[in-house]
């Protein structure tokens, strides 16, 4: 059940970044993606683990998106989303969820 603020709090009010301009619901969520405009790069916390492979991500659920999508025959394979719509017939797997969903609306009508 979703929690319903009272009519007496305030909204919070979306910040913005200064370099881009960009919106956010809060201030974490701009100070991770001020990490983006700064110079110093090893604020990157997730490296892709295959050696000659210059990824960096910010978040670990973006680095295992793209584990799973440009080194799919790596041990380190993380999870992948299944089609459920119709498995004898449609074998397609993908990466991550949203990309399921595209995917079972488009091809199958859901």
């Amino acid at each position: 059940m979703a929690v319903k603020r009272s009519s007496s709090a305030k909204p919070r009010r979306r910040v913005q970044c200064n370099e881009c301009k960009k919106t956010f619901r809060g201030p974490f969520e701009l100070n991770r993606h001020s990490i983006l405009h700064s110079k110093d790069k090893s604020k990157y916390a997730h490296k892709c683990p295959v050696s000659d492979c210059p990824y960096t991500a910010l978040q670990k659920s973006n680095l295992n998106t793209h584990i799973n999508s440009v080194h799919p025959n790596l041990s380190l394979k993380i999870r992948t989303e299944k089609c459920t719509v119709d498995p004898d017939v449609c074998n397609a797997d993908f990466c991550d969820a949203p990309s399921l969903i595209r995917h079972e609306k488009k091809v199958h009508g859901y």
